[in-house]
């Protein structure tokens, strides 16, 4: 999952610089692109990333209380259902996406497989 995470990490500079060689691309809006994806999509699903791995390691090793919080929101079954939750959140996305920018909503696509792997990784911790 490093390599989806560093394409995410890197998509919103190399458009920018695409931008900057051709500014004609995506009809002058490829800067535009870059910059409201990577707030409104990468760094979302980096973060759910960070936070479905911390998780991982919390259930892998055994540790299903969290001091201060209920144990039904700390546990396996959360997790499954945070995980559900998440593919469809990020299904939502997906075609929010691709109705509002089309077929450059594709560009998006690092960002949302990387949401849908933190599912993974959170129900696998389940």
């Amino acid at each position: 999952m490093f390599p989806l995470g560093m394409a995410v990490v890197l998509e919103p500079p190399l458009l920018v610089v695409l931008w900057l060689l051709d500014n004609e691309l995506a009809e002058g809006s490829l800067a535009g692109m870059a910059l409201v994806g990577g707030l409104y999509v990468s760094l979302p699903a980096l973060v759910i990333f960070g936070l479905a791995v911390v998780w991982d390691r919390r259930l892998s090793a055994g540790v299903h209380e969290v001091h201060g919080l209920p144990r039904w929101l700390t546990g396996p079954r959360a997790s499954r259902v945070a995980a559900v939750a998440l593919v469809v959140s990020t299904l939502l996305m997906a075609a929010t996406v691709g109705l509002f920018t089309g077929p450059w909503g594709l560009l998006a696509l690092p960002p949302l497989a990387l949401s849908v792997a933190s599912a993974w990784l959170m129900a696998r911790a389940a």
